[in-house]
């Protein structure tokens, strides 16, 4: 023990010698020794051990962490990475009927909650907040992840300006992932108040891989209708206490996201390769989510394959692309 507080006060002091203006505004060779210094604090994070029963003490070993290294990012990412592991560990045990277990679980996920706001790589920020919510999912912590999702689609919405439109295309299939998997979602705000959050962040979003974000979120609310069993009492209460009602809501759901995304396609250049592409796979995914004997399904299918073959993606001589043979048997079906 006498060891371990050395060394902390050693690497406290270590992260202290560093002047965090002069790391944002000096040299490039200041820059690259206050980097080596903060590495050195990053693997005393890293190497410093605690038995498994000793989870009060690796938790409070983390919190003077956080706050001990406060400007060293990659110090900051290995202690929410070490209590991500400590969720992920209790999902190995009985952690749905042994409290204790629920408990540390539980602390773990706060504690990552109110210390990935404090990380500076926005990048590491997202895939932290989802590995926190797929973990805290499996323990069942459904209120936990929901406000952990939420924090993830205000971070995001506030940098979106300078994420590349690919990475949030990722980031909300990752988030997908795991709202599929907590379909009872906000124990006061039901199923689908993530789901509204993040498609109101997507109206920010540029055009690019938007449409296909909101086909994800359309995939969301279909799994939560074949999962309506799992709702617990107060999310079955907001729907009048009927799983149909859930269900029907999970369609209006669907349809919303649907259209939005042919929508965002439509208001493209919609001559463009990427627009055609885009309307055949968006009619893929109505044939894929909706009912095909429906006329308002067929209706819009082909509305969206007319759509797409204005575009340019016809001119090419790939005539047996994957695409193209979907156009050709939604133009079968729905003729």
């Amino acid at each position: 023990m006498v060891d371990r507080e050395f060394a902390f006060d050693g690497a406290k002091a270590v992260h202290d010698s560093v002047d965090p203006l002069a790391l944002r505004t000096g040299s490039l060779a200041e820059e690259d020794e206050s980097m080596n210094l903060f590495d050195l604090v990053t693997s005393f994070v890293s190497k410093v051990h605690f038995e498994e029963s000793d989870f009060d003490g690796e938790l409070r070993f983390l919190m003077n962490c956080r706050s001990a290294f406060t400007n060293a990012d990659g110090a900051l990412i290995k202690v929410v990475q070490r209590a991500i592991a400590i969720v992920k560990h209790c999902v190995t045990k009985d952690v749905k009927n042994d409290e204790k277990t629920k408990a540390q679980a539980a602390s773990c996920v706060a504690f990552c909650q109110i210390t990935i706001p404090s990380v500076e790589n926005i990048e590491a920020r997202l895939n932290m907040i989802v590995e926190t919510a797929k973990y805290a999912t499996a323990c069942e912590l459904h209120a936990q992840v929901d406000g952990v999702i939420s924090s993830a689609i205000q971070d995001i919405e506030e940098a979106i300006g300078t994420l590349r439109a690919e990475r949030v295309h990722a980031f909300v299939s990752k988030l997908s992932e795991v709202l599929m998997d907590n379909p009872a979602g906000h124990p006061e705000y039901g199923s689908f108040y993530a789901i509204a959050t993040a498609s109101t962040m997507l109206e920010k979003m540029t055009t690019d891989y938007k449409a296909y974000a909101y086909l994800a979120l359309a995939y969301v609310v279909a799994a939560f209708a074949e999962t309506c069993g799992t709702l617990n009492k107060k999310n079955v209460e907001l729907f009048g206490g009927s799983e149909r009602a859930f269900v029907d809501e999970c369609c209006t759901w669907a349809k919303d996201m649907v259209s939005k995304a042919a929508d965002v396609a439509f208001n493209e250049s919609p001559t463009t390769t990427s627009a055609g592409e885009a309307n055949i796979r968006i009619a893929c995914a109505v044939f894929d989510l909706f009912k095909l004997d429906s006329k308002e399904t067929k209706k819009t299918i082909q509305t969206l394959v007319r759509r797409a073959e204005v575009s340019e993606m016809f001119s090419k001589d790939d005539k047996d692309s994957d695409l193209l043979r979907a156009h050709r048997l939604l133009k079968e079906m729905c003729s």
